[in-house]
């Protein structure tokens, strides 16, 4: 036999662990598109800084292709390229690279600046795999959480159902001992719940 209030507790920590693994996906989306924009942000900020140092620095022809193959060399994740092409509009990319030991995800921005009277693409890209680890984090405080709801679930229901129930209870017990045989009275005890009332 199942207790009363065992049943819709157990609806309740169904439900609760439903929501919470539908949460871990959306938990991923938002954190992930968050990410993506503060990486975008973080990418156009280093374009300006590029575009302003060439603007503001003086460079013969020579020094520049200096400057431009040495940068290269140094910065592989952020290089700077001549093109003769007309200049386009800025564009954001993932990509996925074989690293040391496994893949990693590229926040990339590819944009056309201009100086010193040539146009240049300047690709930019930054790691992402540190939103894994931010989610992967959440995702443990959410457990933890949901852990202590599931525990304060069960020690509530417990303490709460001992005070509620007890007026059933003892009208239970009185209802148990009775007798049709022999000539008695049964004494409900006062109640503050109305359908105990009534049951009584």
């Amino acid at each position: 036999m199942k207790k009363l209030l065992s049943k819709p507790f157990r609806a309740f920590t169904f439900y609760a662990l439903i929501i919470l693994l539908c949460s871990v996906p959306v938990y991923y989306w938002v954190i992930d598109n968050i990410w993506l924009q503060e990486l975008d942000e973080h990418n156009h900020i280093i374009k300006q800084r590029v575009e302003n140092g060439l603007a503001k620095t003086p460079l013969s022809e020579s020094e520049l292709q200096d400057v431009l193959k040495l940068w290269n060399s140094i910065q592989p994740e952020t290089k700077l390229i001549p093109v003769s092409t007309a200049p386009g509009p800025d564009s954001f990319y993932t990509v996925t690279r074989k690293g040391h030991e496994e893949e990693d995800r590229f926040r990339g921005l590819a944009a056309y600046i201009t100086a010193h009277g040539k146009t240049y693409l300047l690709t930019t890209e930054t790691n992402v795999e540190e939103a894994d680890e931010t989610i992967a984090a959440i995702a443990l405080v959410t457990f933890v959480f949901f852990s202590l709801l599931v525990a304060g679930f069960i020690f509530l229901n417990k303490s709460i159902s001992k005070s509620i129930w007890r007026p059933f209870s003892d009208t239970l017990k009185k209802l148990q001992s009775f007798d049709l045989a022999k000539d008695q009275k049964i004494n409900f005890g006062q109640t503050d719940i109305e359908e105990f009332q009534q049951l009584n």
